[in-house]
């Protein structure tokens, strides 16, 4: 029977198991890179804003039915101020357009060309309504 070296065992069974471990980083980091979420576009509030009013209408029930759904001014500053925060809390009288403020934040993280540069952004979004 030849000798064999245990420490030379070790060594090799330690190097093919580091070889192993560098080979699944390599692959992981290869698929990381081949999921990536869309760059984040420079103003993504404005374009969020730019993309209710071309797409989305006024429902009816509403004096201004069938027109663009701009986002008021305040709604703007809102989403500006509370994007990329853990949370965001909006305090508004009755009938100032909440609802269409989450609304428009829903349907953009929903659309599919905005889904992929918005959804790394809002891990959750919690919307709360004292209106009952």
């Amino acid at each position: 029977m030849p000798y064999r070296d245990p420490t030379a065992t070790r060594i090799a069974a330690r190097e093919r198991k580091r070889r192993q471990r560098a080979k699944a980083k390599a692959a992981k980091a290869q698929a990381a890179v081949l999921s990536l979420p869309a760059a984040m576009p420079a103003d993504p509030v404005g374009e969020l804003c730019a993309w209710a009013a071309a797409t989305l209408r006024v429902p009816p029930g509403h004096p201004l039915v069938g027109k663009p759904m701009a986002l008021p001014g305040f709604a703007e500053s809102f989403l500006r101020d509370g994007w990329g925060a853990h949370e965001s809390a909006l305090c508004v009288a009755r009938k100032n357009a909440k609802s269409a403020v989450c609304a428009v934040l829903a349907l953009g993280l929903l659309t599919p060309v905005k889904r992929r540069a918005y959804t790394p952004v809002f891990q959750r979004v919690r919307l709360f309504s004292a209106d009952g």
